[in-house]
């Protein structure tokens, strides 16, 4: 609903033929990137997280550092301007107008939260900008009226059909399904549902709660009177760990299940030993290896001294992809970059081959599983 909201203000605000107000704009970054001696990249994240916690920028700069050695694009060096959002909408509102009001930048690639992408999406679409995420799954952040907006990782219509029937496969029957009350939560549980009730999954209760929740003792208590099997979590790493951590602490003992917006090492932080058996539904897996994997995690170690995360191997595959297009698109023009995007296929990157839709999704990329024990993450073979 915040979504439609979003757009009816900014129709409202800027008049029947939205696009109008912004040409000058459009054409002016178009006619700046010609001239311009570096390319400009924008890139924000909440940069505020505890070290630790992922590893998108380290990711970022080591695509950088590569693309530079190797001469740039099209004879000019790449630049990029990082911004931290805070978890803020207000901060990400302004971050997407700086970035807007700043000519040079002709990308953004960024935004770990839909509800801050949702409307910096709106300003970048309009302002002629490509942005690319390599974290939000929530459907309509791509559509088709867009020409700048793309993703990077699988959407949650995909997400939830790959938990869905990994589901089916461990033969859960009966299932608990509870979700975060924003765009995240509400878009993964429900294709969730609507996948697990075609495959005979008895969905015994459905309840939401608030992103901000950290008790959850009232919708816990509700579930011991229950029968069921596992539980299916479409929470955040803001809150999903408490739910996690105090239904283990209150005897709830069956298998969670969760997307992969608790691929973060905040999962265990917060959980400890209680986050033993939650299955994380995730986009990376270090076990199968394509070689440009295995440079990329070899190269991250000799530059960092740490493992990568899912976010660094993202981050890095974002900036390699968007340059490869500058590259394919022999200009720096943001209009003629998207739609060299839009209509690539079989892109050979460090989380291996995928291709764009003409929507800005991709298709192609594999969903895997990894389940807690012992304060680590184990990846699951799953046929």
């Amino acid at each position: 609903m915040k979504f439609f909201i979003y757009l009816i203000l900014f129709f409202f605000l800027i008049g029947c033929n939205p696009y109008n107000k912004y040409e000058d704009m459009v054409k002016s970054r178009a006619e700046n990137s010609l001239t311009s001696n570096e390319v400009s990249i924008g890139v924000t994240w909440p940069f505020c997280l505890e070290e630790g916690d992922n590893h998108f920028l380290e990711g970022i700069q080591l695509a950088l550092k590569e693309i530079n050695e190797d001469g740039g694009v099209l004879g000019k060096k790449v630049k990029i301007i990082t911004q931290d959002d805070k978890c803020s909408l207000l901060r990400a509102k302004q971050i997407s107008k700086d970035f807007a009001d700043n000519l040079d930048i002709i990308a953004v690639i960024g935004h770990e939260d839909a509800e801050l992408a949702i409307p910096a999406s709106i300003t970048y679409e309009y302002n002629g900008i490509v942005f690319i995420s390599p974290a939000i799954s929530y459907p309509l952040l791509t559509r088709d009226a867009n020409r700048y907006i793309f993703r990077n990782t699988p959407n949650d219509i995909e997400i939830g059909k790959a938990l869905a029937k990994f589901s089916k496969k461990i033969n859960f029957k009966k299932m608990i399904i509870l979700y975060s009350n924003n765009f995240y939560g509400n878009s993964l549980s429900g294709i969730f549902r609507e996948e697990a009730i075609g495959l005979d999954i008895e969905i015994i209760h459905q309840r939401s709660f608030s992103i901000e929740e950290k008790s959850f003792r009232e919708i816990i208590a509700l579930l011991k009177d229950s029968e069921f099997d596992a539980i299916f979590l479409a929470g955040t790493d803001k809150n999903a760990p408490f739910f996690i951590k105090k239904a283990r602490e209150m005897d709830i003992t069956v298998p969670i299940l969760t997307g992969s917006a608790l691929d973060s090492k905040k999962l265990i932080e917060v959980a400890k030993d209680k986050a033993d058996g939650v299955i994380v539904a995730t986009i990376y897996n270090p076990n199968k290896l394509g070689i440009k994997t295995k440079n990329f995690i070899y190269e991250f170690k000799k530059e960092y001294k740490k493992e990568p995360d899912t976010w660094a191997i993202q981050g890095y595959d974002a900036l390699k992809v968007l340059i490869n297009a500058i590259e394919e698109a022999k200009t720096t023009i943001p209009y003629e970059i998207a739609q060299t995007l839009r209509y690539k296929k079989n892109w050979d990157g460090a989380v291996g081959k995928y291709s764009f839709t003409k929507r800005g999704d991709i298709v192609g990329r594999e969903i895997f599983f990894k389940v807690a024990e012992n304060k680590k993450f184990h990846y699951l073979d799953v046929k």
